[in-house]
């Protein structure tokens, strides 16, 4: 089976209607494994910044790790929030986040357009 030639963006796969924006609907069922319906939208409301009522890219990828859904809990090298790649190191039997230094920053799951989201790969642009 070949491997697809991008990466899944962690911000399109919770943007289930597809509107640049996580309502807590999305955000509950994202996080559906580690935290209830009410968590999501506590932890909505902790990081929507601007209260619009709903997450903006930055915001998403600014509660990640605070939600058990960054670095600490995927253990991987690498993944991707709104085309932009968020590297992961192991420190002895800890990972976090750290610079992607060597690595290329952005990814192919999404792109910015006119100051909103747009998707990349299946349906997408």
């Amino acid at each position: 089976e070949e491997e697809p030639a991008y990466e899944v963006d962690l911000f399109q796969e919770a943007d289930a209607n597809g509107d640049g924006k996580i309502q807590q609907s999305e955000l509950a069922k994202f996080l559906a494994k580690d935290h209830s319906s009410e968590q999501a939208l506590l932890l909505l409301q902790e990081h929507d910044a601007d209260a619009s009522g709903s997450l903006s890219v930055e915001e998403f990828a600014a509660g990640l790790d605070r939600w058990g859904a960054g670095c600490s809990t995927r253990r991987v090298a690498s993944f991707c929030v709104g085309a932009v790649r968020r590297c992961c190191c192991r420190r002895g039997a800890v990972w976090g986040s750290c610079g992607c230094r060597g690595h290329m920053v952005s990814c192919g799951g999404g792109f910015r357009s006119g100051g909103g989201y747009k998707r990349w790969g299946p349906g997408g642009v």
